[in-house]
């Protein structure tokens, strides 16, 4: 199933719940494996180290399970994507293949960082937090500073504007 319109919203280096609950249309339950796996540099294949957050050893009945998943403190702004797999034929299903019973469902995982912009100019009289600034008018050469943040760790970049008058 494609839930990729559902959008987790994760940050790098956090830890959160990933909780599975499977079901049985049928009167009869059978036992299945689950796995789940997130595509962390997003190159399209669960395939790489780390990329499955969670498998079942063995077959269960229908259940709950609950797993901490750690987020990579190197994570990428970007989005990407959790797959989890049931499969009435495997204990530890894989990423990929075919099945004749069970269950794939795909969500988007999104790390955006949340920047903060300071901009000030000397002379004094321009700030601003926007992070593109290009519509302030200048009568003198200006010098603009921005210190842009994330969490605590910060950055502050200058440069100088040079009012021409003709003559």
């Amino acid at each position: 199933t494609n839930n990729l319109a559902s959008v987790i919203t994760i940050t790098p280096g956090g830890s959160y719940t990933l909780s599975i609950t499977t079901s049985d249309d049928d009167v009869t339950t059978y036992d299945h494996g689950i796995a789940a796996y997130i595509d962390w540099n997003a190159d399209g294949d669960f395939a790489d180290a780390d990329e499955n957050v969670y498998t079942t050893s063995n077959e269960v009945d229908i259940t709950t399970i609950s797993t901490t998943v750690y987020v990579p403190s190197t994570l990428t702004s970007g989005d990407i994507m959790l797959r989890v797999v049931v499969n009435e034929a495997s204990a530890s299903p894989q990423s990929t293949g075919t099945y004749q019973y069970g269950e794939t469902e795909e969500y988007t995982l999104r790390y955006s960082p949340d920047y903060t912009y300071d901009w000030e100019s000397s002379p004094a009289g321009f700030t601003s937090e926007l992070q593109d600034v290009t519509s302030n008018a200048i009568s003198q050469t200006t010098t603009y500073t921005v210190t842009a943040a994330l969490n605590d760790c910060e950055a502050s970049a200058s440069t100088s504007a040079i009012s021409a008058v003709a003559a």
